[in-house]
């Protein structure tokens, strides 16, 4: 059979007769991320690149967490990751959610990350990570 979804879907972002290739931005990348409280912190990021899907792990506060909902179309990525954060250590623990959106040039990626809390109002915050070189 014919994989017709496969085919589609897999051009849809394309204009006619022109084919985007996605940026390649699997292995690890790092950034220095100032967030909206102040705080300022160096975070990894290891992405895995299968076709327009990526996975990994994403640091948040320097912990690695999980890459959900990972995309990559042409120069622009996109996932998200979730965390537990609570007001006091008696409290009960909230799940966050980031949401992470860059555009690929010139050898690194300019991120946007806004957080969903149930705790707090956050604004977006901008930072730029460079991609890891191999020795």
């Amino acid at each position: 059979l014919f994989p017709y979804t496969t085919l589609f879907r897999s051009h849809s972002h394309a204009r006619a007769g022109q084919v985007v290739h996605a940026a390649d931005i699997a292995g690890r990348w790092t950034a220095t991320v100032q967030y909206d409280w102040g705080d300022t912190y160096k975070e990894t990021f290891d992405f895995e690149v299968n076709g327009e899907d990526v996975s990994g792990t994403a640091s948040f506060l320097t912990s690695a967490r999980g890459i959900l909902d990972g995309r990559i179309e042409g120069d622009r990525v996109s996932f998200m990751t979730k965390s537990l954060a609570t007001i006091s250590s008696d409290e009960k623990a909230y799940e966050d959610k980031h949401y992470y959106k860059g555009t690929v040039e010139n050898g690194a990626i300019r991120f946007t990350m806004m957080t969903d809390s149930h705790i707090e109002s956050h604004v977006p915050i901008h930072f730029i990570a460079s991609k890891v070189k191999r020795h």
